[in-house]
């Protein structure tokens, strides 16, 4: 391949990055070792506006995971801006053998990967999604392994849907939250603790309901909390926000929101087994 051997690695690595994000994103302006804020003490070799909100930043390196970006974890995610960040490497590098825990890392870090082979084709290995929405991999894991196979599966489709479109993926969380809601109001029925009108209700009814039996006293804590849930989170809003303050605060709260619900869920299943009841989807 000629033209890698005549351009130095990072110029070569920096054309093939900034063509690929021309084709991704209908050629932004491309800033190249620009300072992105004044506090984040990191010029990236390229970022740009993805968005009237969103920034997107990419690193190039010899490696999958440049130390810059370890180094600037905490600075991205907490500086009050939306920004997703990827790695630009060489195909090579990325099929190391030896490198693919550094691979692995990178992911489980909220950043993406793109990687550029010897005729500067890139190629997108992992996408990314803002810092500030990021949830990591073993925390999920953590927060699902009580419960069963079959609901596990369902938060697992809401999860891979919210590493790439988290709104998206916190309503799949909310629908699977929904289930859990009316299996408990037919269950309630079934025992005779509500009438069969309550499975016809509103998942905000039927908590309500719920929460007024006396049959249910000792969970009206985690029905409440799923109440909250669903009045919050039930609709996650899909429109644009007007500026990068107003993107902050949408994107950190659907990172709440999936994290909340959640515990929301292990709550609600584990009160309601103690009453003797089985609750699924």
């Amino acid at each position: 391949m000629t033209s890698a051997v005549l351009v130095p690695s990072h110029t070569f690595l920096v054309a093939a990055a900034k063509a690929f994000f021309v084709e991704q994103y209908e050629n932004p302006t491309i800033r190249e070792n620009d300072s992105i804020h004044k506090d984040l003490g990191w010029k990236p070799n390229l970022h740009f506006l993805a968005n009237d909100h969103l920034i997107v930043a990419a690193e190039v390196s010899e490696s999958p995971y440049p130390l810059i970006l370890r180094m600037r974890h905490a600075d991205l995610t907490n500086l009050p801006l939306p920004i997703a960040v990827y790695c630009i490497c060489p195909e090579e590098a990325y099929l190391n053998v030896d490198v693919q825990a550094d691979v692995r890392e990178l992911q489980s870090h909220g950043f993406g990967l793109i990687t550029v082979d010897q005729a500067g084709a890139a190629t997108r290995r992992f996408p990314c999604i803002p810092l500030v929405q990021h949830i990591p991999e073993a925390e999920f894991r953590a927060e699902i392994e009580p419960l069963p196979k079959r609901l596990r599966v369902r938060l697992r489709e809401a999860f891979e849907k919210y590493r790439t479109d988290p709104v998206s993926g916190l309503q799949d969380l909310s629908e699977v939250m929904e289930g859990l809601v009316q299996c408990a109001a037919k269950r309630a029925a079934a025992r005779g603790w509500a009438s069969e009108s309550i499975t016809a209700a509103s998942p905000a009814d039927i908590l309500d309901e719920l929460a007024a039996m006396k049959e249910c006293k000792s969970a009206r804590a985690s029905i409440g909390g799923v109440r909250s849930f669903v009045k919050e989170h039930r609709n996650p809003s899909h429109h644009f926000p007007k500026d990068k303050a107003q993107a902050h605060q949408k994107y950190r709260s659907a990172q709440h929101g999936f994290r909340e619900g959640l515990k929301q869920i292990r709550s609600f299943r584990s009160s309601f087994k103690a009453l003797g009841v089985n609750i699924r989807v």
